[in-house]
């Protein structure tokens, strides 16, 4: 059996991590298999050393201790994706559908701007300053001739 323990505090000292864990009774170490602390803040060096040797000296078989970034990286997994929504309203999902649209969108773009521009064509542009429109009128016609394009 395992024990899970969450904390919710802004910080876990090694002394107080150390006083959770003997704060286990020992009529039940003997039934638990494993325990699983999960903290709210990220644990120091010197905590996790403690945490190490104190579930080894109280006999348990196995023992993880979760601190606040190790929980974020669990959750962005894309295995996770459904607790991340259920909680926070973020999807993984969601957001790599919406950039695989958007690549698509610009590479649809790019091949149609690259079919219009191999061929030799005309653009009609606005004309630039005040000069130019009483010369030539509103629109100035443009011929374009792309030598040499690279393909998707």
């Amino acid at each position: 059996m395992w024990l899970v323990q969450c904390k919710r505090e802004k910080r876990i000292s090694p002394k107080q991590l150390v006083g959770y864990l003997r704060s286990i009774p020992e009529s039940e170490r003997p039934e638990l298999y494993g325990i699983i602390f999960v903290g709210a803040c990220d644990f120091s060096k010197m905590a996790r050393d403690a945490f190490r040797s104190t579930i080894r000296e109280l006999g348990f078989t196995e023992g993880y201790l979760w601190g606040k970034g190790e929980v974020e990286d669990m959750l962005f997994q894309p295995k996770n994706d459904y607790l991340l929504f259920a909680y926070f309203g973020i999807s993984l999902q969601a957001r790599r559908r919406q950039l695989k649209t958007d690549v698509r969108a610009k590479l649809t773009t790019k091949r149609k701007a690259i079919r219009a521009l191999t061929t030799s064509s005309s653009v009609t542009r606005k004309a630039g300053g005040s000069d130019a429109r009483r010369k030539r009128g509103r629109w100035v016609g443009a011929e374009i001739v792309c030598a040499s394009m690279q393909t998707l």
